[in-house]
């Protein structure tokens, strides 16, 4: 299965999550769409626990993060909304954590790192928002190893830089007030993904074109 957002209307107020699958399970040289789910407008992105059965989506253009969930890994045409954080700014990126408990929420227009937390993986439809973290025209943001660090690019007024976020352990990001360290590099970091298990992370520049 495929989740991806677009922003064609999917009803009154809202665009899309495409459900798509392969005609044929294992060949993806033949793909449907089998479902179109609603959410905010302007989705940025689509995260998914780890289990498959949950989806998050940043939707900048109504400053939502909407939550999904499916009954199983193979039944997204069945997904239903969950749960919808209402944040001020533009979310534009979104990270979920090792245990599928937190995520974190890049807030570009807001210049800070929302945080996000569930009592489990799967108790997202009473999630409620925890805290704030300022980062500097926040982009993307995504977990490094253990859950307890995450780095998160977007440039600043003076230069470009990737910040290194860090809690006293997986469970205490509503506690983390700034940021522990940053990294300097030209053209613009913006997006980014981190390698299994979580020690390196590969940077998109956007002006360096690297």
């Amino acid at each position: 299965t495929i989740l991806l957002t677009h922003e064609a209307s999917c009803g009154s107020g809202s665009h899309c999550l495409a459900v798509i699958r392969a005609v044929t399970p294992g060949a993806w040289d033949t793909l449907q769409v089998v479902a179109e789910l609603p959410v905010g407008l302007g989705p940025r992105m689509v995260a998914v626990s780890s289990d498959g059965t949950t989806a998050f989506v940043p939707c900048g253009n109504s400053g939502t993060v909407n939550v999904l969930q499916a009954p199983d890994v193979n039944s997204w045409n069945a997904g239903q909304a969950i749960n919808t954080f209402n944040l001020a700014g533009q979310p534009s990126g979104l990270a979920i954590s090792p245990d599928g408990r937190t995520a974190l929420v890049a807030n570009h227009d807001m210049h800070r790192v929302e945080v996000l937390e569930a009592a489990s993986a799967s108790a997202w439809a009473t999630g409620a928002w925890s805290n704030s973290i300022p980062v500097r025209r926040a982009a993307r943001v995504a977990f490094l190893s253990g859950g307890a660090r995450a780095i998160v690019t977007g440039a600043t007024d003076a230069t470009d830089t990737a910040a290194i976020l860090e809690a006293a352990d997986p469970n205490a990001w509503g506690q983390v007030a700034s940021t522990a360290s940053s990294l300097s590099m030209t053209g613009t970091p913006f997006d980014l993904v981190v390698a299994l298990p979580r020690n390196r992370a590969l940077v998109a520049r956007f002006h360096a074109g690297i």
